[in-house]
């Protein structure tokens, strides 16, 4: 009787190449950097407030009518463009295999960094290779609207009404603009391009007001516009550290141990409110 050969027992091996894995992460993006990336910082007026007319460093709260955070209590300085693996968009969190969550405030994505582009929590990135639609009602204030989100261009590919299997390429920035009565009640269609047009972000009512299409300063109108999804870092696992990797060696050679940093994973979820309508942003 003849009995099966047993293999010789291996311990398991993990290799970690940091290079492969920085390019891995370029590649992710089509070596362009695919995320934006603000850190936060806490405003000054947080640690001031007024009682009794009598202003004392107290902290824990914000000012209101602070035109640096808009009284969010924190401000955001962008940072270079970099690259991040973007995995599990959309989850939100797990408990016994049932998914949780009961709005846009629970939507996460898990974002794999460079190791010396570690953000810090409560960090602001933005996913620029993603899309989402944001609605907004205003009310006109001046020429140049800006919105919650800076208006993004996204490439559409679309069928020929004349041909449906002709590819008609074009750029879209707002979806749809329709302005109101005093009433409220839906006026008119407006036409970007005819009505109206999008510089550096802003929408710019010239065409409209020369057209006497435009909506009267005072008046509202809603607008549906592309925006890439923006993330606050709430969740680190682990930071880049020093880890003592084995590096592969050749036959009869020595394996030499080596210190390689870790990837540095980090958890974000979508920020779907952003400042208040009408102001700069932050």
């Amino acid at each position: 009787m003849f009995y099966p050969l047993r293999p010789k027992y291996v311990a398991p091996q993990a290799m970690f190449n940091p290079e492969i894995f920085r390019s891995d992460i370029v590649k992710f993006g089509g070596d362009c950097p695919n995320i934006r990336w603000e850190k936060a910082f806490p405003c000054p007026c947080k640690m001031v407030v007024t009682l009794r007319s009598i202003d004392g460093e107290i902290g824990g709260e914000s000012r209101t009518g602070c035109t640096q955070c808009h009284n969010a209590g924190v401000y955001y300085v962008r940072q270079p463009d970099t690259y991040a693996i973007v995995t599990g968009v959309g989850e939100t969190s797990s408990s016994s295999g049932k998914t949780t969550g009961s709005g846009w405030a629970d939507v996460q994505a898990t974002f794999t960094f460079l190791p010396e582009n570690a953000p810090a929590h409560d960090d602001r990135v933005t996913d620029l290779r993603s899309w989402i639609q944001v609605s907004e009602r205003r009310k006109r204030k001046r020429d140049g609207e800006k919105f919650r989100f800076p208006l993004e261009v996204r490439e559409i590919i679309a069928a020929d009404s004349g041909n449906d299997t002709v590819p008609v390429c074009f750029r879209q920035t707002v979806i749809e603009l329709a302005t109101a009565l005093p009433s409220g009640a839906f006026a008119a269609r407006l036409t970007e391009g005819v009505d109206f047009e999008v510089l550096d972000g802003e929408l710019i009512w010239a065409l409209g007001d020369a057209l006497e299409t435009a909506p009267a300063v005072g008046s509202d109108y809603t607008v549906t516009y592309w925006i890439h999804p923006r993330y606050l870092i709430q969740n680190i696992p682990y930071i880049s550290r020093p880890s003592v990797t084995s590096t592969p060696k050749q036959v009869g050679g020595v394996m030499t141990p080596a210190l390689t940093d870790m990837p540095v994973k980090a958890i974000g979820y979508l920020e779907f409110v952003g400042p208040a309508a009408g102001t700069t942003g932050v």
